[in-house]
């Protein structure tokens, strides 16, 4: 690190934390610089060290069965004291296997959910999401990540609103009836939990219904890497991961 930005003393410990999470992030190995020229008196060969003398790919070591490994790196820091530091850091990867893609389809819906505690505050609930879906270019194909983060990841308040759609066209184009404030929408439910209970799953005072019930359980995993920008994963490594 030294060779970069000089000695930082008290940060030098670190600012080579920072680098070699960057590397770990863009899998690339930087150089060292002034270091075309090595040391005679250090002598590396038949050791696995070297020195990184230009940027190069960072190629994950692997087991005898051939399964890739974590990248893996050491940091020193040395004080001026005497007092000295190591710490080994090792990439982050999930343990999770990668899931099945879920399909959404007319015969096999989901549920999108939305709840506040005022029914303006839900309103402009539905407004952000409208704004989200947009902004991020969502497609299809996140239509699930969403309704399962949104399920799952989210607090249930007083005042919820539910929509049954198998299009991200028609969930936006459902939502934008309900800030207009059209009647009879299909597929959009509006309801308010009952103050007299503090269970949400009994005692709601239904204000507007109007379609009929769906079967089989709207609840979808998280198939896609994309990231929907309104949920996270919570414990179970599924739906989106950029909550705000």
């Amino acid at each position: 690190m030294k060779t970069n930005i000089g000695h930082l003393e008290l940060a030098a410990g670190v600012a080579g934390i920072v680098k070699v999470l960057l590397q770990f992030k863009h899998r690339t190995l930087v150089p060292s610089l002034h270091a075309k020229e090595i040391n005679p008196y250090i002598d590396l060969s038949g050791s696995p060290f070297y020195v990184v003398q230009e940027s190069r790919e960072w190629v994950a070591l692997r087991d005898d069965a051939g399964r890739e490994l974590p990248r893996r790196a050491g940091v020193s820091s040395f004080g001026v004291g005497g007092v000295n530091a190591h710490v080994v850091l090792q990439e982050y990867r999930s343990a999770e296997p990668a899931r099945a893609k879920v399909v959404v389809t007319p015969q096999r819906p989901v549920v999108v959910v939305l709840s506040a505690k005022q029914e303006v505050r839900l309103r402009e609930a539905v407004q952000r999401l409208l704004a989200h879906v947009e902004r991020q270019g969502c497609t299809d194909e996140d239509l699930a990540d969403i309704a399962y983060t949104l399920q799952v990841g989210r607090e249930a308040m007083e005042v919820r609103l539910a929509c049954v759609v198998s299009t991200l066209e028609e969930l936006k184009a459902k939502l934008a009836q309900y800030l207009a404030e059209a009647k009879d929408i299909d597929g959009l439910y509006i309801g308010a939990r009952s103050s007299e209970t503090k269970r949400p799953s009994h005692s709601w005072r239904t204000r507007t219904w109007i379609a009929p019930s769906t079967r089989g359980c709207p609840r979808a995993s998280c198939a896609s890497s994309s990231s929907c920008g309104y949920g996270d994963s919570r414990s179970t490594g599924r739906g989106c991961t950029t909550a705000k």
